[in-house]
């Protein structure tokens, strides 16, 4: 339990300390935006709204924010970072998502996967490809272990004039 704790805190210290160094959001890849807004926070609403004002991102008014939320209760908020543009979306289920709107499709995919908690923490990560339309490739990462039990899906299209370039959600299992 001590790793899973330790990696949490070492995953957080590495994104604010990357973006402090920086000193500019802009710096921030996809994959850190999503670890950073949804997985750090645990998909809490509450959390996930104080990051996003932090880095310049605006709420969405509520009939722009319903394209993202799909019927259910939540938040949404869209901006630019460095160029990329994305929508975070947090669900009240605890559902949080990053819509990402610049980059490449595989760079995204492999970003993600690069954060994945090694073996040595204790935590146990399976992944599965799941079905999806064929303009689509999603892939479901579980991890699982001590306290620690959640699903990072990611999405991205197959086809490159695609302008949505992938959807990263967070929840807990």
């Amino acid at each position: 339990m001590m790793r899973i704790q330790q990696f949490t805190a070492l995953l957080f210290l590495a994104l604010l300390s990357q973006a402090q160094a920086d000193d500019a959001p802009q710096e921030l890849t996809p994959a850190q935006v999503f670890l950073q807004v949804c997985a750090t926070t645990y998909g809490r609403t509450a959390q996930v709204e104080a990051l996003v004002q932090r880095l310049s991102l605006n709420q969405l008014p509520e009939s722009e924010a319903e394209e993202f939320l799909d019927g259910k209760s939540g938040k949404a908020w869209s901006g630019s970072i460095g160029g990329n543009v994305y929508t975070v979306v947090s669900e009240q289920s605890g559902l949080c998502s990053l819509f990402v709107f610049s980059g490449d499709p595989a760079d995204i995919r492999a970003s993600v996967a690069s954060w994945l908690p090694p073996e040595s923490t204790g935590i146990t990560v399976s992944e599965e490809a799941l079905p999806s339309p064929s303009h689509l490739e999603t892939i479901a990462y579980e991890l699982r272990g001590g306290k620690v039990s959640e699903r990072w899906v990611i999405t991205t299209p197959t086809e490159a004039s695609s302008s949505l370039k992938g959807i990263l959600s967070w929840s807990r299992l």
